[in-house]
């Protein structure tokens, strides 16, 4: 599944409601929660969704409480790197969390982090720790090393990053 959307294809799975996708541990039921493998699909959806600029899509897999403020970090990220990708490299999950390790790609055309547009390209790799009850998620943590995204951007020392 990950494959496909490294190149940007998007596996039958991800286009169906999770209601309908069946997983070796048995048929979505809400009265019980999602198991792993349909909330790595939901990840897979929304890191789709978020490479296909849908913001509405992306917006969607959260609860009501954080939709707003999602809304505005996916519009923040999109005005400073509008040609972001994500590429996610391993979905590991147990219970109602899913640890995501992905490779951000994009090049800085727009305000980040108050610093002005310098058209340069990065590339660095992030992990997402995300919390998922009933098919919406809860809460998400991101581990990002901003020390190398400034480097990249030419804000601070040396530009060189090694990304697996």
């Amino acid at each position: 599944m990950l494959e496909n959307l490294e190149k940007g294809k998007s596996p039958e799975n991800l286009k169906k409601p999770i209601s309908e996708i069946s997983t070796t541990t048995g048929s979505f039921d809400s009265k019980k929660g999602s198991s792993v493998e349909e909330n790595k699909v939901l990840i897979s959806r929304l890191v789709a969704a978020r490479n296909d600029h849908d913001l509405e899509a992306f917006v969607a897999f959260f609860v009501k409480d954080g939709k707003e403020q999602v809304r505005k970090a996916f519009n923040q990220v999109t005005e400073a790197f509008p040609d972001v990708q994500i590429t996610v490299k391993e979905l590991i999950g147990e219970g109602e969390k899913i640890v995501s390790y992905w490779l951000f790609q994009g090049t800085h055309l727009g305000l980040y982090q108050d610093i002005p547009a310098t058209g340069r390209r990065v590339k660095y790799n992030g992990v997402d720790i995300y919390t998922i009850v009933d098919g919406q998620i809860l809460s998400l943590v991101r581990v990002v090393d901003n020390l190398v995204v400034l480097r990249q951007l030419g804000i601070t020392g040396s530009d060189q990053q090694q990304t697996d």
